[in-house]
């Protein structure tokens, strides 16, 4: 199997052409690396993520969370995503089974059989988490098909398998605030997106302002805010509020930095500021966070 990748320029989000075995109208892959690196890309065909083993930060259209081994979700085609390792963890291992939400035809998707799996897709475009026990039953029907031969009638018996235990869950939830598939169909707005939502994630550190961001997107500065706040459904100070708090989670879990040197290098100006925009995120002060998350081990 091969992937093939086109990019369109180094601070838009990476298209991803997925091709599948031979005779094979979707593809089952089991990767295992050292690490997961930030790439933010997007493809047409949905994607399911298993990860069998890693840890790190998720980033699903305007969701940023982190995630360990036993993460599970599914997102809808074209919505940007990636998973990135934390530093220093050096494994990286995931069944993704992804496929064309065209690929089952017009008279097959019209069954009142496919009804619940049709209604999921629309919904993808958020992303969805499938936890408890739906997810243990989803982990074994996806390893299950790892085992299978591409293109056989099994693998594909399997992979509907997968989509009907999270159409009936109860056990989900959806990640993005807002539905990312609609925003990527127009491929200039796509673009546009893309590179800001990249300068962003890889920049924090370097302070970039809103007017930066804007005159990189060719846009007045009340230009972007519209524009933001239309695509992302949220102000732009807000979502970097979130990305850095996110960021400083991620090293209050990890490290054993003081949490004034993680305040500082996760872009906020000054202490107060970031103990304020945390706890309004997290609903927890900084410190609890850090204690509270250890005590369970995540």
């Amino acid at each position: 199997m091969r992937v093939r990748k086109h990019t369109s320029g180094r601070q838009t989000p990476v298209y991803e052409t997925i091709l599948p075995e031979t005779a094979a109208t979707f593809a089952v892959r089991h990767f295992n690396a050292r690490r997961w690196g930030f790439k933010w890309h997007y493809h047409p065909e949905v994607e399911l993520t298993l990860i069998v083993n890693g840890q790190g930060t998720r980033f699903v259209g305007d969701s940023i969370e982190s995630f360990s081994t036993g993460d599970l979700v599914l997102i809808g085609s074209n919505v940007p995503h990636t998973w990135a390792s934390s530093p220093g963890y050096q494994r990286a291992e995931s069944i993704v089974v992804q496929f064309r939400p065209e690929m089952w035809g017009p008279v097959f998707a019209g069954l009142p059989e496919m009804r619940p799996i049709v209604d999921l897709l629309r919904v993808a475009g958020r992303g969805i988490q499938v936890e408890g026990s739906d997810r243990a039953d989803l982990e074994q029907a996806m390893h299950a098909m790892t085992k299978k031969q591409p293109g056989s009638t099994a693998q594909l018996v399997g992979l509907l398998g997968c989509l009907e235990i999270i159409a009936c869950s109860k056990q989900t939830r959806t990640l993005s605030t807002s539905d990312w598939q609609t925003r990527t169909r127009d491929g200039q707005v796509g673009k546009m997106l893309g590179k800001i939502l990249d300068a962003i994630h890889t920049g924090i550190a370097g302070g970039l302002s809103q007017a930066d961001l804007a005159a990189r997107a060719n846009l007045s500065p009340a230009g972007f805010s519209r524009f933001f706040k239309r695509q992302v459904g949220r102000p732009y100070t807000q979502y970097l509020n979130e990305w850095r708090v996110s960021l400083a989670c991620r090293a209050l879990i990890e490290t054993e930095n003081a949490i004034t040197s993680i305040a500082f290098d996760c872009g906020f100006n000054n202490l107060s500021n970031f103990n304020r925009r945390f706890s309004e995120i997290k609903l927890v002060t900084p410190s609890a966070y850090r204690r509270e998350r250890r005590a369970v081990g995540a």
